[in-house]
């Protein structure tokens, strides 16, 4: 698994992520918002085995709007043990569930020099049928808003 698992459980198109809700899969905390991905073409999960309604709350229907629980995602997703829903923190480079991705050392972050071609890998591991989108943060203490405001075309 090792850096790939850094990210927010728990979280809504809109929404501050929130740990507590976990496993709710359909009802946004803060009301229904229509996702930006709405035809079927978009979504990575083509072959009809979740229904598209399913996902309609769901922030990677909307890359970008939810308001994760770390601007680099959390060891496992969450402060709590997310082994069930696939997280496995423990298992990351920093070894700890929950630990901040933006608490990560430098020494561990590559160092990108602007207008370098750099070969990056996405993989899937809970296809939820969404989007998804590469962004970037040129500060040394990166934030969310630093991260939307450096979405990378590719």
């Amino acid at each position: 698994f090792g850096a790939c698992m850094f990210f927010s459980q728990g979280c809504w198109i809109g929404c501050p992520c929130n740990e507590e809700n976990n496993f709710t899969l359909q009802e946004n905390p803060c009301g229904y918002q229509e996702p930006e991905l709405t035809a079927r073409a978009d979504l990575t999960f083509q072959r009809g085995a979740i229904p598209q309604n399913l996902t309609n709350n769901h922030p990677w229907r909307s890359p970008g709007t939810a308001i994760p629980l770390d601007a680099c995602g959390l060891a496992g997703g969450s402060t709590k043990n997310n082994d069930p829903a696939g997280g496995f923190g423990n298992e990351t480079i920093a070894g700890v569930q929950g630990f901040p991705g933006s608490k990560l050392n430098a020494t561990i972050a590559p160092i990108w020099v602007a207008g370098q071609a750099v070969e990056v890998s996405w993989a899937i591991a809970a296809n939820h049928g969404g989007g998804y989108q590469y962004r970037i943060c040129p500060e040394a203490t990166p934030t969310e808003d630093c991260f939307q405001k450096n979405v990378l075309d590719f």
